[in-house]
Parts: C-alpha cells; structure tokens; sequence
C-alpha cells in the first residue's frame, strides 16, 4: 500500500515600497507602516521602513486592505489596495 499525502498550502504573498520626502527625495527611515482589512479595519500587520525608507509587509492572503504610513512632521498616507494574483511593489511614495 501506497499514502501519499497531499500538503495544501494558502499562497500568501506581500505588499512593498520605499517612502521618500516629496520635496527632496530622502528617504524616511522609522516610518510607520501598518495595514488593516478594508472591511473590518482590524490591523494585520505593522512595521517602520529602514535606512533606505524601504518596508515589506509578507504573508498576506488575497483581500482588500488599508495601508496607513505615517512620520513625525508629515501628513499620513492612506491608500486601498487589493491583493488578487501577485504580489504588489507600491514602487516610491511620496510623503
């Protein structure tokens, strides 16, 4: 007799970016950067962006999400996005 077993993994993926200044371009190192279910607005996830103002937020299943980040000095950020089939660079953002 043969088992064979069968492992179902949830495909998980992850949301990224970089946060600069808007006026000069420098990177924001200690930004705070959070996400919550756009239904529920329960939060999932936080962290702060390094030295280079990079942030990477992993293990997100497919939804609709609210990403906030905010700094000492700078009007927060808040943008939707929607996980559906890949993993999502937000690219420079600007603050």
């Amino acid at each position: 007799m043969i088992l064979s077993s069968l492992s179902l993994h949830a495909q998980t993926y992850y949301i990224k970016g970089k946060v600069v200044d808007g006026t000069n371009n420098a990177s924001v190192a200690g930004a705070s950067v959070s996400i919550r279910t756009a239904t529920d607005s329960i939060i999932l996830k936080g962290s702060l962006t390094d030295t280079a103002g990079k942030f990477i937020l992993t293990g997100l299943k497919k939804d609709k999400y609210i990403i906030k980040i905010s700094f000492f000095g700078y009007k927060p950020l808040i943008a939707k996005v929607e996980l559906v089939q890949q993993n999502i660079n937000l690219g420079i953002i600007k603050m």
